[in-house]
Formats: structure tokens, C-alpha cells, sequence
């Protein structure tokens, strides 16, 4: 199987997964939006920010180490040891963040920054943190091997009962929004823990150690990715805490349900698309090359682009509808902001790719120096801003930002790895798209339904795709689609 089309499969599979959580996310908005008032949700958007990024600031360089060096140890049969030690390194920094999250918790009841109600929340979230390093590097080991269905098991097991954990402990044990912690922490604990059974016993105990080359190099590679994920986190986050101290969590409740509609929709694609081609185009670099790499590189872009575009315009022009159909009354008035941080995610998208040549060349120092530049930027700009025209500032914010970041990106990997698109291609995915987005125009004022809405998503989709078809931009792909279901039908007979 072709580099392309295994990278294909599996960001298929990668896609369902990432639509199965984003299901279950879309059913969770309007459950919680009518179970919470803004300000309750706010606090909860709160505590899950802080837990998840106080991981997310310890145990990405790991990840990103791991996926970086993995395919060279297994190349010269290393690859025992080699999981063993990141294992061992995954539990001293599970034990860190523990002691990070209290000193944290210390600093924020000694200075009294959120209020009692809050801060009850934070200790619960600290369970929900340690178990989070675990389920990430799960399922990092699971994409850097390329065991698709493997991560589709941990990822949806995880979405799936964490939703019904919390929503059991909401409604029947009346827990509040406690219970949607409590819930999320119990579920990965449990998958969290057999999964890790499970690896250990395939590499064995005597495995897991410290390994002073194998650590080095994952130090020297992985630090500057503390400082990015430290960033990525500013850049991504810092603002809902700034509109909780500047204004209230009632806004921070409305903007989190403004973005969050924006990232899990449009996250679908990127996640599809970025777990099966890192690992792909590192395979490709080293054994192939850099000309094969780019030519990759400008594959994936181009399928980036044919699935990104449309579902941009198309969360932009429905914006209303969705805030009307998913959300709770008190919430509806976010529209304006899913629109500009749904444009913001598009840039993310293109950056994520763009950026894939400082990692394959070990520059991530330079990623974190990006991040931390316009992380930065975001703060400042929202701590003029939020004060005075509040959360629709901080979602103009995060377009200014995330555009900032791939420009960045894209002029510094010009000369690395080149990320580029035809422009024959770029030209007909345009035109399709805009040919969607007129008739979305025209027709989106009679959605009264959530049925209607899913029909006019689906009609919408048809007309792009079949759009893109007469231009001839993806007619190899339809004749490979074409054969391949031939092929399975004549299996069958």
C-alpha cells in the first residue's frame, strides 16, 4: 500500500474517531447549556481548562519526542528499550504535575483569584489532570505506530463513557457540575490504567528505565516543546481566563460554547489530517527523502484544503442556525463570536501543516519561539481589549493570532520543507466552494429544525463535492472510490 493511501486510510479512521467525540460534544452542548446557567457553565469550562493544560504544559515535548525518534529506534531494533524509558519518563512526570497542580492551587487560594465555588472545582479537576497525561500518551503511542484502530478503541471508549459517567452523576446523584469532572476523571483512570497494564506487560518491566542517551535526546528535542505547549496554551486558552477576571464566567460560559462549536467542527478535519500525516511524512523523510516528503507534504495540503474550506464557510454562514438549534437561550447571543474564531481554527489548520517542517528538522525551539511570540501578542491584545468590548474581543483576538502563527510558519519553512498547493487546484476548490456557499446563502433563512439543518449540511456537501467533480479536481479520486467498491462488491459475489 502507498504511502498516500495507507496516510488516506488512516486519516479516515482518524476522522471517524474525531467524529464520534464531536458527536458526543454536540449532544453534550445542548444537555449542558440547559442543565448549567452561563456562569456554571463558565466555571466548568474553567476547571477542565486548567487540568487539561496543566497536562498539556507538561507532556507534550514527551509526545512529540516520542513520535519524532520512534521510527529511527525501531529501525535499528531498539524499540523495547526505547518505549521502555518514555514510559518510565510518562510516570515521573505524571508525579510532577501533581505537585505542579498543587503549588498552583496554592498560589490561587493565596491570592484569592476565583471564588469558593471555583476553587472547589479546580481540586476535583487535579484527578481529571493526572489521568489525562496517561490517556495522551496512549494515544500518541498508538498514532506514532500507525495503529489506527488501537487509538479509534482507547479514543472512543474514553468519549463515550465519560459523556455517560458525568451525566449519570449530573442527573441521578446530583452532583452538578462536580459531576462532570468526576465522571471524566473515574472513566480515564479505568482506560487509563488497563491500557498501561497492557503496554507494560508487552515490553516488560525490566524494560522501563532510565536511559541517560535515549533521555538526552528527548530533553534536548522535547524542552523547547514545554515552552510551546506553555504557548500553545496562552494562545489557545489565556483568554477565557481573562474574561473571568476582567468580566465574569457568565461571558466565559458563552464564549467557551462559541468556540468550542467552532474547534470540535472544524478540529474534525485537522485531526484527521494531522494524526496520519506526521507520522507518514517523518516515515518519508527517513527513508525517502526530502523531494518525496515534499511531494507528500503537497498531497496532504491539497486534501487539507479540498475538506477545510467548505466546512469553514459553511460553520460561518450557519452560524445562527447552529446557536439557535444546539445551545440554550442564554447562550444564543455567541454568534458573532463562533464566526470569527471558526475563521481563526481554519488558520490553525493551515498551520499545523505548514509547520510540519520545523519538527521533521528538529527546530522546535524555533515552534516554541513562533508560539510564545504570538501567544504573547493574544494576551496582550485581550488584556487592552476584553475589559471593554468583552468575549467578542477575544474571539477577534484568536483570528488575528492564529493568522499570525501559520504567516510565521509558512515564511520560516519556505526553505525546508516547502508547503504549497497548485494553483489549479486551489482555483477549483475556491470556486466549489463558493458555489456552496451562495446557495447555503440563499437557503439557510428557512432552517427551522435541527432535521432541516442536518439535510441542508448533507445537500451541502453534495453540491461542493459534485461541483469539485465537474471541474475535474477530484475525478482520480472518484474512478480509485469507483474501483475499489467493484472490487468489494465483486468479493461478496
Amino acid at each position: 500500500m502507498s504511502e498516500i493511501r495507507k496516510a488516506s486510510k488512516d486519516a479516515l479512521i482518524y476522522g471517524l474517531v474525531s467524529l464520534f467525540p464531536i458527536s458526543l460534544g454536540f449532544i453534550s452542548i445542548p444537555i449542558y447549556t440547559r442543565l448549567f446557567n452561563p456562569t456554571e457553565y463558565g466555571q466548568l469550562s474553567i476547571a477542565q481548562l486548567t487540568a487539561n493544560y496543566v497536562a498539556l504544559f507538561l507532556f507534550p515535548w514527551l509526545s512529540a519526542s516520542f513520535l519524532r525518534f520512534y521510527e529511527a529506534y525501531k529501525k535499528i531494533n531498539k524499540e523495547k528499550e526505547f518505549v521502555g524509558n518514555y514510559i518510565a519518563l510518562l510516570f515521573a512526570l505524571s508525579l510532577s504535575s501533581l505537585l505542579i497542580y498543587a503549588i498552583l492551587l496554592f498560589f490561587i487560594r493565596f491570592f484569592n483569584v476565583f471564588n469558593d465555588t471555583l476553587f472547589r472545582i479546580l481540586i476535583i479537576s487535579a484527578f481529571l489532570m493526572f489521568f489525562n497525561g496517561f490517556m495522551g500518551f496512549l494515544q500518541n503511542y498508538y498514532r506514532t505506530k500507525r495503529e489506527s484502530k488501537n487509538y479509534a478503541t482507547v479514543a472512543i471508549g474514553n468519549s463515550f463513557f465519560t459523556l455517560v459517567a458525568g451525566l449519570l452523576l449530573v442527573l441521578i446523584f446530583g452532583f452538578g457540575v462536580e459531576g462532570i469532572l468526576l465522571g471524566s476523571a473515574s472513566v480515564s483512570g479505568v482506560i487509563a490504567i488497563i491500557a498501561m497494564v497492557i503496554l507494560i506487560k508487552k515490553y516488560s518491566l525490566s524494560s522501563i528505565k532510565f536511559d541517560k542517551d535515549i533521555l538526552k535526546e528527548a530533553l534536548v528535542y522535547g524542552s523547547p516543546v514545554i515552552f510551546s505547549g506553555f504557548a500553545n496554551w496562552m494562545l489557545r486558552f489565556a483568554d477565557r481566563y481573562i474574561i473571568q477576571i476582567s468580566r465574569d464566567s457568565s461571558e466565559v460560559g458563552i464564549y467557551s460554547v462559541s468556540y468550542g462549536i467552532s474547534e470540535k467542527t472544524i478540529m474534525l478535519i485537522i485531526t484527521a489530517i494531522a494524526f496520519s500525516v506526521m507520522p507518514t511524512l517523518i516515515f518519508s523523510w527517513e527513508h525517502n527523502g526530502k523531494k518525496a516528503t515534499e511531494k507528500l507534504l503537497k498531497q496532504f495540503t491539497r486534501y487539507q484544503f479540498i475538506l477545510l474550506l467548505p466546512a469553514t464557510l459553511g460553520l460561518i454562514i450557519l452560524a445562527p442556525q447552529f446557536m439557535s438549534l444546539l445551545v440554550g437561550e442564554g447562550f444564543r447571543e455567541g454568534v458573532t463570536a463562533l464566526r470569527f474564531v471558526a475563521a481563526g481554527v481554519f488558520f490553525l489548520g493551515l498551520y499545523n501543516l505548514t509547520n510540519v517542517g520545523l519538527f521533521i528538522n528538529k527546530m522546535t525551539k524555533t515552534v516554541a519561539r513562533n508560539v510564545l511570540i504570538v501567544g504573547a501578542v493574544n494576551i496582550i491584545l485581550n488584556l487592552i481589549t476584553v475589559p471593554i468590548f468583552g468575549y467578542i474581543a477575544a474571539a477577534v483576538n484568536t483570528l488575528i493570532s492564529y493568522i499570525l502563527l501559520w504567516l510565521m510558519s509558512y515564511f520560516q519553512t519556505k526553505n525546508i520543507l516547502r508547503w504549497s498547493i497548485d494553483s489549479r487546484s486551489f482555483l477549483r476548490i475556491v470556486l466549489s466552494a463558493t458555489v456552496m456557499s451562495v446557495i447555503l446563502l440563499i437557503i439557510s433563512g428557512f432552517v427551522s429544525s435541527t432535521w432541516i439543518l442536518i439535510t441542508l449540511i448533507f445537500l451541502s456537501i453534495f453540491i461542493y463535492f459534485g461541483t469539485l467533480l465537474a471541474l475535474g479536481e477530484i475525478k482520480k479520486e472518484f474512478e480509485y472510490l469507483l474501483q475499489y467498491f467493484k472490487r468489494k462488491l465483486s468479493n461478496v459475489k
